[in-house]
C-alpha cells in the first residue's frame, strides 16, 4: 500500500467522524432553563449568584441550552408547556406546592445546589432570642407574603405582619419601624451588603426553617439530557471549592458527601423518590 492510498483512508476516516459527530449534534434539541428574577442573586442581564452559575452551566453544556430569565409565574407555566426545559431555582417542596398535582407534570431533580435558610434578623443592640416561645412573645415579627406560618411554627401563635418582599422588611428593620425581621440567608447579607447596613445580626442556633435548591427538569429525553450535563457542571464545581466563590460569600453549597440521592451518571430522581429518601 502507497503513501497516497494510506492518506486518501485517513481523509476518508477523519470525514466518516466528522459527518458522525455533526448528525449527533443534530440530534440534541436545544434545551431551555425557565427561571425568574430574584433581587441580588439573579437580575435581568444574568447578573448575580445564580445569573453566574446559570451561565457557567451553560457554557461548559454537552447539549445546547438556552436560559430564559421572567417573573415567577410565567416561568413556570413555561416549564409546563415546555417539555424540554428545566426550572431554576426550586425545592422538590416547592414544586409539590406549585405544580402537584394539578398539572400531572412529571419532573426530575438535580444534586442540590445550596441550602437557603431563615432566621430572624434583629439590631445589634436588640435582645436576641434562643427559643420558640421567645419568638411567641414579640409584639410583631415582620415577613415577606410567601411565608407560610402554618408550616413552619405550627400551632404557635406567631404575630406576623406580612410585607410585598424581603426589601421591605429589610428597610422596616434599618428605619427601626420593626425590631425582628424573619430573613432568608444568603439574601438578607446581600440585601444589607446592598444597603452598606451592618448593624444587624441572628442568633445562628435559632433555624426557622431551611431548605435546598435544585434543577427541576421535564422527564423528557432533552430534559434528561440537560439534567445530566448540569448535574456534571454542579459536581465539578463542588469537588474544585468553586460554588461558594460563583454564588456569594454568604451562600452554603451543599456538600457531595453526605448526599443521600447521588446517582452516576446523574440522570436525575423523580419527585416520588425525593419524598421517599427525606
Amino acid at each position: 500500500m502507497n503513501i497516497a492510498t494510506v492518506w486518501s483512508m485517513i481523509f476518508r476516516i477523519i470525514i466518516l467522524i466528522c459527518l458522525f459527530t455533526s448528525s449527533s449534534t443534530a440530534e440534541d434539541k436545544t434545551g431551555i432553563i425557565y427561571t425568574f428574577f430574584q433581587d441580588n442573586r439573579l437580575e435581568r442581564n444574568l447578573t448575580g449568584g445564580y445569573g453566574r452559575l446559570l451561565r457557567y452551566l451553560q457554557s461548559r453544556s454537552d447539549v445546547p441550552i438556552k436560559i430564559e430569565p421572567n417573573y415567577t409565574n410565567r416561568a413556570i407555566r413555561n416549564l409546563q408547556d415546555n417539555k424540554d426545559s428545566c426550572f431554576f431555582p426550586v425545592s422538590p417542596r416547592g414544586v409539590e406546592r406549585f405544580f402537584l398535582p394539578e398539572s400531572k407534570i412529571s419532573i426530575v431533580y438535580s444534586i442540590p445546589v445550596d441550602v437557603v435558610s431563615a432566621y430572624i434578623y434583629h439590631r445589634k443592640e436588640s435582645p436576641s432570642l434562643k427559643t420558640i416561645e421567645d419568638i411567641q412573645k414579640l409584639p410583631k415579627l415582620v415577613s415577606n407574603q410567601t411565608f407560610r406560618p402554618e408550616t413552619m411554627f405550627g400551632s404557635y401563635n406567631i404575630n406576623l405582619f406580612f410585607t410585598n418582599n424581603d426589601l421591605v422588611s429589610s428597610k422596616m428593620l434599618m428605619r427601626k419601624r420593626a425590631d425582628y425581621i424573619i430573613g432568608w440567608n444568603p439574601d438578607q447579607g446581600l440585601i444589607m451588603d446592598k444597603a452598606d447596613y451592618s448593624n444587624y445580626t441572628y442568633n445562628p442556633n435559632l433555624l426557622i426553617t431551611e431548605i435546598t435548591t435544585h434543577f427541576a427538569c421535564n422527564d423528557s429525553e432533552t430534559g434528561r439530557k440537560m439534567l445530566s450535563s448540569l448535574n456534571k457542571g454542579l459536581v465539578d464545581l463542588k469537588k474544585k471549592g468553586l460554588l461558594t466563590a460563583i454564588l456569594s460569600k454568604y451562600a452554603k453549597p451543599v456538600p457531595l458527601e453526605g448526599m443521600s440521592f447521588h446517582r452516576i451518571p446523574f440522570s436525575g430522581y423523580t419527585h416520588e423518590e425525593f419524598i421517599q429518601s427525606q
